[in-house]
């Protein structure tokens, strides 16, 4: 904490008011030496910062590649001069671009970062750093090629580029990479869904060696990451879980949300009933500071996991009022997931009752969904009536509000059909989303459901033996 003069004024005040009445008299550097001191000092000086904007463009052709990553670092961590601070940034750009071979590893991944950060989209920019970042990719740092892929990943430009160069520099130096730079680079990988599962491999065994570094920021994103990308990582997810159990008080409601969804939607190893069980307390501490994206995200997590959670899902409890007073804010999506969770809590508890309004919101949302047919389902729907079925496609069933791909009758038993490819999976282990709607529509329905993996699909020669086998048909066994 500064000390503060007789008058309540502190040093970095005294220097502000000089810097105001002088600022024509500094130089570029000066001008970006001076707003990185005040950042840096977490020094918010509105009327200092404004004329620095200003000077700043009347000096720009003077600014190096050093002075244009310091200035914008500078303006993205302070409270500043709104309209200056937009043309400052796009004019810092414009530079930037003039003189782009000039910049070193470090000032083209700290002005993407500051660009990013600021939320400033500027696609021609982040074109030309991206360019001339793959040129000079083997004097990154740990730390710059975090930076510079998660500004990538954050500002959502693409660049598959700078990410494949990225992942080859970083392999060969990932013991180097501290905790931080493991789980933002994950991270950034997976929001830009940049798929590479030798590289996801060798991060995840650097984490682990060093996992007692992590923070419960770094935690949360880093299954987050491979959940994502649908690349569970069994002992990664176990030892997480283990850490996250420790340390279960550290965390915040959205870290928190993050690893609930990651654990359901992937499904990984018997993880789930300890953990979903333990965080119970955490989650219900977190209702009154959190979103409409953590309570959908809770409840159908743990209807995925089919772990009860009594106190938190009780009748009238906090979450249960939470999602009634803050109906309005929920999207599509998480209606959709709060429909399944509806549906879980009607199967765990016949005394379970939440407003009739809000179920009906939640079922129209989940049916207004249209279905997507594929082409892979087309094949297996002409081979069915190709056996003499009589496949009634895209049903939906009337209580739970699924679409199924198909439903036939053998022998008087109405059989469901689902054709289930790549999106569905995760390797060849089944998402929650696919283990929760086969779950729900047995135990609701009381129908069966046949699933046809698209990896057994394309290994079969017959496939017309295939399906009436998996039917019931004849007794061919599927390999």
């Amino acid at each position: 904490m500064l000390p503060e003069f007789n008058d309540g004024t502190n040093l970095f005040d005294h220097i502000a008011h000089r810097a105001c009445r002088s600022i024509s008299y500094f130089n570029a550097q000066g001008l970006s030496n001076l707003a990185w001191s005040f950042a840096k000092a977490n020094q918010h000086s509105p009327e200092l910062f404004e004329l620095i904007a200003k000077a700043s463009k009347r000096r720009m052709a003077e600014f190096s590649p050093q002075d244009i990553s310091i200035m914008l670092w500078a303006f993205t961590r302070v409270t500043h001069a709104g309209e200056h601070d937009k043309r400052l940034f796009k004019m810092l750009a414009k530079r930037a671009m003039s003189c782009s071979s000039d910049f070193k590893s470090q000032e083209l991944a700290s002005t993407v970062h500051a660009f990013a950060t600021a939320k400033r989209q500027n696609y021609k920019l982040f074109k030309m750093i991206g360019d001339e970042a793959v040129v000079q990719i083997e004097s990154f740092s740990p730390q710059n090629l975090s930076k510079i892929v998660w500004a990538y990943a954050t500002a959502g430009v693409p660049h598959s580029r700078l990410f494949d160069e990225a992942a080859k520099k970083a392999s060969g130096c990932l013991s180097e990479f501290v905790s931080q730079d493991l789980s933002n680079t994950a991270w950034a990988f997976a929001t830009a869904k940049v798929y590479n599962p030798h590289f996801f491999e060798a991060i995840a065994e650097e984490a682990l060696a060093k996992l007692r570094e992590f923070e419960p920021q770094h935690l949360s994103n880093i299954v987050w990451a491979y959940a994502t990308l649908k690349l569970p990582h069994e002992r990664l997810f176990s030892e997480v879980a283990d850490a996250v159990l420790r340390r279960r008080t550290e965390f915040i409601s959205q870290q928190v949300s993050s690893l609930i969804w990651s654990y359901a939607y992937v499904c990984v190893g018997s993880v789930n009933q300890c953990l979903y069980s333990l965080l119970e307390s955490i989650v219900i501490l977190s209702i009154d500071d959190c979103d409409s994206q953590f309570l959908a995200n809770v409840a159908w997590s743990y209807a995925v996991a089919n772990v009860d959670a009594p106190f938190l899902f009780r009748n009238r409890s906090a979450f249960i009022n939470a999602i009634l007073t803050r109906q309005e804010e929920f999207n599509l999506r998480e209606l959709c997931q709060l429909h399944q969770w509806i549906l879980w809590q009607k199967e765990m508890r016949p005394e379970f009752v939440v407003q009739s309004s809000f179920q009906e919101l939640c079922y129209k949302a989940y049916t207004e969904r249209l279905p997507n047919p594929s082409t892979f389902q087309d094949e297996v729907m002409l081979e069915l009536k190709s056996i003499g079925l009589d496949p009634i496609e895209e049903y939906r069933l009337a209580v739970c509000g699924y679409i199924l791909d198909a439903i036939v009758e053998i022998d008087g038993e109405k059989i469901g059909i689902e054709v289930d490819g790549p999106s569905h999976f995760a390797g060849r282990e089944p998402l929650g989303k696919l283990i929760l709607k086969q779950r729900q529509v047995f135990n609701i329905e009381g129908l069966r459901v046949v699933s046809v993996p698209y990896w057994e699909w394309g290994g079969v020669v017959n496939k017309q033996e295939y399906l009436r086998s998996k039917l019931g048909m004849n007794s061919m066994k599927i390999l």
